[in-house]
């Protein structure tokens, strides 16, 4: 992969274009909301606050409207996918009165964290996005933001040993594993 294959990538990330990817359906996937500081997206409130959605069909572009379960609260809010970026740490969500017990850091470097594959594997393929993955410890060093993962879903590639660049990997936790309810056509049961 290029130094401009990972500006392109990038570039996505930040206009809300990755979103768009039918892969992508169906799959909790964690967010950091963006770009909403003008008066038009309520003065900037959720600004920076961590929430998760559930694509429950195809966006056609980054203005569409998404469902984001916002904060500890998951108070349900609706954004444009072009101020979605997906969530690249271990922040939690906790309650406004509990401080964080450790620093965030980069999901890359979180052992055992589940993520969801948003963009190419360090060889350049797509063939991984929209497959849940499980960061693992790696036997030999990789070079900053580089992640080795487990595919995590069931298929085919269950299992296999794919390496990333952290900016095509979005966090993707669930609550002790448990699976998450969502509306849309029918309620969702999400794992």
């Amino acid at each position: 992969m290029s130094l401009n294959d990972i500006l392109i990538v990038s570039e996505d990330l930040s206009t809300g274009t990755w979103l768009l990817d039918a892969r992508l359906l169906f799959r909790k996937i964690d967010v950091r909301i963006q770009g909403t500081r003008s008066p038009m997206w309520r003065n900037g409130r959720y600004e920076d606050q961590l929430g998760f959605t559930v694509l429950t069909e195809q966006l056609q572009t980054v203005e569409c409207p998404v469902m984001v379960k916002v904060g500890y609260e998951e108070k349900r809010i609706i954004f444009q996918a072009q101020h979605l970026v997906p969530e690249k740490t271990t922040e939690e969500l906790l309650p406004p009165s509990i401080r964080p017990q450790t620093r965030p850091r980069s999901i890359a470097s979180a052992v055992g964290t589940r993520v969801i594959i948003i963009g190419p594997d360090l060889s350049g393929l797509l063939n991984y996005v929209g497959e849940y993955a499980v960061v693992a410890d790696c036997k030999w060093p990789l070079e900053h933001g580089q992640a080795c993962t487990y595919i995590a879903s069931t298929g085919p590639q269950w299992g296999a040993c794919v390496y990333f660049n952290v900016n095509s990997l979005c966090r993707s936790i669930t609550d002790n594993g448990r699976p998450i309810q969502w509306p849309g056509p029918g309620q969702w049961s999400i794992v």
